[in-house]
């Protein structure tokens, strides 16, 4: 089986393939600083928060057919963990900004005059 090294993209020599490079997202059509990257496509977000949301959703109703141990009568309640895991994520950000306005220093704070 032949190969046709003209085609290929990652030659030896390092040297760019003729023509205009393979739609808008080759490697070698921009420099490596302005590469796009993977979650620099909108589509490719997308995607990603599509599957975390249908991952969420299938954990939340995996607690009607596994059997758990509760502790606590509150942990009974349906879906009581996911709402907990989100009200304690929710409060690192609302405790953090409060955080930031104690602890953030100016710009030139450790700039030496």
């Amino acid at each position: 089986m032949s190969h046709d090294e003209s085609l290929h993209p990652d030659r030896m020599d390092g040297s760019r393939p003729e023509g205009p490079p393979l739609g808008p997202y080759a490697w070698w059509s921009h420099p490596a600083a302005e590469r796009p990257r993977i979650w620099d496509d909108p589509a490719n977000v997308r995607k990603l928060l599509i599957g975390f949301y249908i991952a969420c959703a299938v954990l939340v109703l995996l607690e009607l057919v596994v059997d758990r141990h509760e502790y606590h009568p509150w942990e009974a309640i349906f879906g009581f963990h996911a709402w907990y895991g989100f009200a304690a994520c929710w409060m690192l950000v609302v405790i953090a900004k409060q955080m930031r306005r104690v602890l953030m220093r100016s710009e030139d704070y450790y700039d030496v005059d």
